[in-house]
């Protein structure tokens, strides 16, 4: 009984390890770097496409109407682009740094 207290504190102090939390810190601030850049990205391409749309019918630029509709539509290909980016750069940098990786994760684990 005190042999499994004993092992799930040490189990929970494994948790707790800076490491942990420094990995935790990082996935937060991408978080406030992904969330601004892609909401500007989609006002950006919407904004783009409907530049486009116009210029192609020959309609003045000042009627350009970005509303909520028009962004849900083009999140999506917003979407995959910053997806292809962000698994491209990570392929690219898992590659290029793969011995670092290796240790980083051995001493994360």
């Amino acid at each position: 009984m005190e042999s499994e207290n004993i092992q799930s504190n040490t189990n929970e102090d494994q948790r707790n390890t800076p490491n942990s939390k420094h990995l935790g810190r990082i996935l937060g601030e991408i978080t406030v770097i992904f969330v601004p850049v892609f909401t500007f990205l989609s006002y950006l391409f919407t904004y783009k496409y409907q530049e486009g749309f116009n210029s192609y019918y020959s309609i003045p630029s000042m009627f350009i109407e970005i509303s909520v509709t028009s962004i849900l539509e083009n999140v999506f290909a917003v979407g995959i682009i910053s997806t292809v980016i962000t698994l491209f750069t990570f392929f690219f940098l898992a590659s290029k740094y793969k011995q670092q990786l290796k240790k980083s994760l051995t001493v994360l684990s």
